[in-house]
Parts: structure tokens; sequence; C-alpha cells
């Protein structure tokens, strides 16, 4: 899979055994962070490298804080999501 390659590839040529793409967590792990999450939630296979990465992102506070306050969220926009009636 294209996705699982090129994460693999830039998780593979970092210089530093850090957990992000680019050492400290940065715009470009907030970049991939939607697709980290539908990556699991659609359980779509991937190597164990992102598999630890999707990991990794979805154990950080401010991803499982996002993650949280999008389950708090009641309200909605019927015009935006028509296929909702409630939550």
């Amino acid at each position: 899979m294209f996705l699982d390659d090129l994460l693999s590839s830039s998780l593979a040529s970092k210089k530093s055994n850090c957990d992000y793409l680019f050492g400290d967590f940065s715009i470009a792990d907030a970049f991939y962070a939607p697709l980290c999450l539908r990556l699991k939630n659609y359980h779509i296979a991937t190597s164990s490298s992102v598999s630890n990465y999707i990991d990794i992102i979805c154990n950080t506070k401010g991803i499982k804080d996002w993650i949280n306050e999008a389950l708090q969220e009641r309200s909605f926009v019927a015009m935006d999501e028509p296929y909702r009636l409630q939550r």
C-alpha cells in the first residue's frame, strides 16, 4: 500500500530513536493523525513500524484530547450531516 510505504520509509529514515517523524511531535505528525485514526478504525492492515507509529499517535495527549472532545460533541449541522439524526 502506498501510504504504508510512505510512512515506513519516513520512519526508517529517522536519525534518532524518537517516536515521531521528525523528533518531537510536529505538524507532520498532526497532518498524519487523521489518517492514522482511519487506518486503525477501519482495521486496515499496515506494517509493524506503521502500526507502532499509529499506536504512538493515538496515545499522544493532544490526539487523545481531540478524540475525547469529539466524542463529547452533541450538536451537529443537519445540512453538513444529513445522515445523522441525533447523537
